[in-house]
């Protein structure tokens, strides 16, 4: 049930960061191709699924899948940049 759980928390957030890039891409051809995003949304996918498998109250997971989204987009914007 955690790799399925997982697997479906990935691909929601695998279409939710690239719905934009998919409609930039009909528009412009040689846009940066899908491919490049896929840690992210795995990344987030793993969060939701560990705080769902905690399976403490909703307000509590809510709030530890914030606190891990927003250190993993601070890692990635900390390595990117260099």
């Amino acid at each position: 049930m955690f790799l399925i759980n997982l697997a479906m928390n990935s691909l929601i957030f695998f279409v939710i960061l690239n719905v934009g890039k998919w409609f930039s891409n009909r528009k412009r051809p040689d846009a940066q191709p899908v491919s490049y995003s896929f840690l992210p949304p795995l990344v987030l996918g793993m969060a939701l699924t560990l705080a769902d498998s905690l399976r403490i109250a909703f307000i509590w997971q809510l709030v530890l899948f914030i606190i891990i989204a927003i250190l993993i987009y601070w890692l990635f914007y900390v390595f990117m940049k260099k």
